[in-house]
């Protein structure tokens, strides 16, 4: 209950900046810096530091942290089989000797840290307009809370678009950004590797569309093709395809519901693209095209189980590609936002019930 009237405070909050004018005494850098202070530490108690039960990949993991409390680092990396960079964190997380749930806070406090940091570099004072709805989206909750390895990935992997977006020029930060993501997490090196590519060679929206068009193709005949070949040797990709993975995943393989909500998103931003921007806005667009790439990776491992662990890269995207039109609309209808916010705000109440 406590948290449910925090969340409302939250709500009314960032609804009054939102309808506030700048510089005024709501609406200014010190306000919201404060606010997004206080989300942080709201969401570390709710999210962070918690009970174990409360997701289900939680237990396996305080497995692994109590095991590490009694052996050492080298021993470590050799015995578990997660990636290098996360062992590390535990290990030294685990030599100040406090209770299992310290270990899930300090993975979530690096999590949001590193996220909100990426938010701001992006959309500077709009910042706390995503970062506050970013909070109550059910993925979100999910990176944070239960699926941890790829969550710390993720938010360095949104660090390294910001860098790249915003500071073309600083390829140092995008590269050494990108490789804590990878470290974290492998699934995250094909993303980054192809991210690169396209910069480079400066590949278009429509090839990217394209390419889009004709990996969905695939994807409704089930076919696998010359990408899907070259990542099944992987050998973490290919445990997502043994027999007792998919197995504990229903055999649900090629998710044509994952696919549909990829689809809408895409379809959204390509019509607010051109009928709110005028394709003349290069964050949006950047955003956009970097959804298409993370969809299409999403595409070339429908036949995994567990591809919502694939699609989520694209996922997280989401809100930036709902609320940043809408913030532009916002300047001339001041509504927009505050009804928007509440709205999704309810929904994901719904949603996410059993966390509150």
């Amino acid at each position: 209950m406590i948290i449910l009237i925090f969340s409302f405070l939250f709500l009314i909050f960032v609804n009054l900046i939102s309808l506030s004018k700048p510089n005024s005494i709501i609406n200014n850098k010190y306000t919201k810096t404060f606010f997004i202070m206080l989300m942080l530490i709201f969401s570390s108690i709710w999210i962070g530091y918690k009970d174990v039960n409360m997701f289900p990949d939680s237990l396996g993991y305080s497995t692994y942290f109590l095991l590490l409390k009694n052996i050492s680092l080298m021993e470590a990396l050799d015995i578990i089989n997660y990636e290098n960079a996360f062992i590390i964190l535990q290990w030294v997380v685990n030599l100040l000797d406090m209770p299992i749930e310290f270990n899930f806070l300090i993975i979530y406090l690096v999590f949001i840290i590193i996220f909100i940091v990426a938010i701001y570099i992006l959309f500077n004072h709009y910042s706390i307009y995503f970062v506050f709805l970013y909070i109550y989206f059910p993925f979100f909750i999910t990176l944070g809370g239960n699926i941890l390895r790829q969550g710390l990935s993720i938010s360095f992997l949104l660090l390294s678009i910001s860098i790249l977006i915003r500071y073309k020029k600083k390829t140092i930060y995008f590269f050494i950004s990108a490789l804590f993501a990878s470290f974290f997490h492998y699934t995250a090196l094909p993303l980054i590797l192809i991210l690169v590519v396209v910069n480079i060679f400066k590949i278009k929206m429509n090839h990217l569309i394209y390419i889009w068009i004709f990996l969905s193709f695939s994807f409704f005949m089930k076919l696998p093709n010359i990408l899907t070949n070259l990542l099944i040797p992987i050998s973490y990709i290919n445990s997502y395809i043994s027999e007792s993975s998919l197995n504990n995943y229903g055999n649900q393989t090629y998710r044509m519901d994952f696919y549909l909500f990829g689809a809408f998103f895409l379809l959204f931003g390509l019509i607010t693209n051109k009928y709110v921007f005028n394709y003349k806005d290069r964050i949006y667009t950047s955003i956009l095209k970097i959804y298409i790439i993370f969809n299409c990776y999403f595409l070339i491992l429908g036949f995994i189980s567990y591809s919502d662990r694939v699609a989520i890269f694209s996922w997280i995207l989401i809100p930036m590609i709902m609320i940043y039109p809408l913030l532009i609309l916002n300047k001339k209808i001041p509504l927009v936002y505050p009804a928007f916010a509440t709205l999704i705000f309810i929904l994901f109440l719904f949603l996410n019930g059993r966390y509150y």
